[in-house]
């Protein structure tokens, strides 16, 4: 192994890291409705979003053994599986980022949302990716809570939405203005 082996391999974990960064900060910024609800269940509940997820790593593992299969069709579904779980697991770790990026502001100085949210993305991307230490206990433990806290998020979405269609049809039927007629 040479110097260049070393500053290869430390290249790429810089540039992983950057990425998860990047990637989480497009989340919050894309999707910020999903997200507050990530970042609220994650504030809330903490340890259910960690036993929800615990359970769906069963399922992300089972997707993994799925990818090793001989037979192309069950490798695919396999592959689409493991997305799946990634996309949910981004929803709950820009949860978890926004929430970071709130209590980096309260502490210090005055920062902008956007500022405090780098700031929040960066320490968490620094922290999955930090040796031994984050490799083996946080990242495990993070990422079954964000799995746990992006498909609790967007369950209760698809709830809300069902429920706001009941109240709609309701509001509709409803004397809003005393006019008489339903609006």
């Amino acid at each position: 192994m040479t110097i260049g082996d070393v500053l290869g391999v430390a290249g790429v974990v810089v540039g992983l890291m950057g990425t998860l960064a990047a990637l989480l900060l497009g989340t919050v910024i894309l999707f910020p409705t999903v997200v507050r609800r990530a970042r609220a269940q994650v504030l809330d509940h903490p340890w259910r979003c960690t036993g929800i997820g615990a359970a769906m790593a069963i399922g992300l593992l089972i997707a993994l053994g799925m990818t090793a299969a001989p037979n192309g069709g069950v490798k695919l579904m396999g592959l689409l599986l493991c997305f799946w779980f990634s996309a949910v697991m981004l929803v709950g770790a820009a949860g978890i980022t926004r929430l970071m990026g709130e209590r980096i502001e309260e502490l210090g100085k005055p920062l902008t949302p956007f500022a405090a949210l780098l700031r929040g993305s960066v320490i968490f991307s620094v922290a999955l990716f930090f040796p031994i230490v984050g490799w083996l206990f946080i990242a495990p433990v993070v990422g079954m809570c964000a799995l746990g806290a992006g498909a609790s998020a967007l369950l209760r979405g698809r709830r809300e939405v069902e429920s706001a269609k009941g109240t709609a049809d309701s509001i509709i039927s409803l004397d809003v203005e005393g006019t008489g007629r339903a609006q």
